[in-house]
């Protein structure tokens, strides 16, 4: 896992060949793009553009993914997401391969508040609850680029 404001991304680039292109697709972001999936190279690199209201953690679950990164990162709002390796978790329901997902239930002691500017990298190791109240509920729009590993 990797959390940092998003003007350290490029020292992050060199761990994989898509990764700066991603942090060139979310610097470049519209904040007026609609929800739903933007392909930049298909399957192997695209963005998820999502508008929500945090929830209380414990309304939350953990999850994690094996085919792809998740490069989070909030252009509006404030969200808190909990981290914890899925070694920690107690898997609720089994990896989903169609879906790349798998959940989790466990302690979340790990919290990661995350702003404007923000993001946090994501790999399979790393269990991670999303959309979490950060002081109260805020209305955030993040954008998640998936990156295939």
């Amino acid at each position: 896992m990797i959390y940092t404001p998003a003007e350290h991304a490029d020292r992050y680039a060199e761990l994989h060949p898509l990764l700066g292109e991603a942090f060139v697709a979310l610097r470049s972001f519209d904040l007026t793009t609609p929800d739903g999936k933007i392909e930049i190279r298909g399957d192997d690199l695209f963005l998820n553009v999502e508008r929500y209201t945090t929830q209380p953690a414990e309304d939350r679950r953990f999850e994690s993914h094996r085919a792809y990164l998740d490069v989070q990162a909030i252009f509006t709002g404030r969200e808190s997401i909990y981290v914890e390796p899925i070694e920690r978790l107690d898997v609720t329901e089994p990896f989903d391969a169609e879906r790349d997902v798998a959940f989790y239930t466990g302690p979340h002691e790990t919290r990661l508040d995350l702003q404007p500017g923000d993001f946090a990298i994501f790999f399979p190791e790393d269990g991670h609850k999303p959309v979490c109240e950060c002081g109260g509920s805020s209305e955030v729009l993040k954008v998640v680029a998936k990156v295939r590993i």
